[in-house]
C-alpha cells in the first residue's frame, strides 16, 4: 500500500486500501479525526500507518451507524488511554 521509499501513502491510496472515497478522507482529516498528514514538496497530503489504524476504526464506529461527535468522543477516550498508559 505505502508505494513511496518514505513509508508514507497518498490520500488516494489511502482512500482506495479502505474502501472510501478521497472526499471522505478529506472529510475526516479536516475535522481532526485523523492524525495531520504530512506533506510533500507539492503540497499533497502523505499519510502513514497510523492514519490507516484511525480510518479503519473510524469506518468500524460509522459503520455501527454512530455519529460523527459519537465518533470523536470515543476516538479521544481512545487517545486519552492511550497516552496514560504510555506514561
Amino acid at each position: 500500500m505505502f508505494s513511496s521509499h518514505d513509508g508514507l501513502c497518498t490520500i488516494g491510496e489511502l482512500a482506495e486500501h479502505l474502501g472510501v472515497s478521497v472526499k471522505t478522507v478529506r472529510f475526516y482529516s479536516d475535522r481532526g479525526l485523523l492524525p495531520e498528514a504530512s506533506r510533500s514538496t507539492g503540497g499533497h497530503r502523505r499519510y502513514g500507518p497510523d492514519a490507516v489504524e484511525r480510518l479503519g476504526m473510524i469506518r468500524s464506529l460509522r459503520g455501527l451507524d454512530l455519529s460523527v461527535p459519537e465518533v470523536r468522543r470515543i476516538l479521544d477516550e481512545q487517545d486519552a488511554q492511550d497516552g496514560r498508559e504510555g506514561a
